[in-house]
């Protein structure tokens, strides 16, 4: 079986780690894990609300690609518009 860890925002497999015998019982009595519908194993992180300062920082840098993509689909439809 192969073991997974996942993030909760995202859901994306980040690493696989190959597991065999009684390790599997090691990793569910010290992680908080579950099966998937395929039979993986998969550890669940759990996430806490971020300090105020990382919070706005993640806020900035979201809303200048936001405003980045804004700005590009705006010029992309000024070309078409031209054509």
């Amino acid at each position: 079986r192969n073991l997974l860890f996942l993030n909760h925002l995202s859901y994306v497999f980040v690493e696989k780690i190959e597991i065999r015998g009684h390790e599997q019982a090691i990793l569910r009595s010290w992680l908080d894990v579950c099966l998937t519908e395929g039979g993986l194993l998969c550890c669940k992180m759990r996430l806490h609300r971020l300090p105020p300062v990382t919070s706005q920082m993640v806020d900035d840098w979201l809303n200048y690609y936001r405003r980045l993509a804004h700005v590009q689909h705006a010029a992309n439809a000024a070309l078409v518009a031209v054509r």
